[in-house]
């Protein structure tokens, strides 16, 4: 869980996110590529590939991905190949 302190003139409120990616908040945990590889038991390459073909929606954060449980479901879905 994340705390950021905002300033305001007045005071200082604190805010309780999960995560704030791209300006956004996200109530949801989103989760790493490597998390998404051991849960469906294959490797981080082919996670890396899919999100690469735009077959599985990720979100770039740093140098790395995340991938929200929605889009992981829809992807589960939608009919994966191993």
């Amino acid at each position: 869980m994340l705390w950021i302190h905002i300033n305001c003139i007045t005071s200082i409120k604190h805010i309780n996110i999960h995560q704030m990616i791209g300006g956004y908040i996200m109530d949801e945990p989103l989760m790493t590529v490597e998390e998404v590889s051991v849960m469906l038991n294959i490797s981080e390459q082919t996670i890396r590939r899919y999100i690469r073909n735009k077959e599985l929606n990720a979100i770039k954060f740093k140098r790395s991905y995340r991938i929200t449980k929605e889009d992981l479901i829809k992807f589960i879905r939608e009919g994966y190949r191993r």
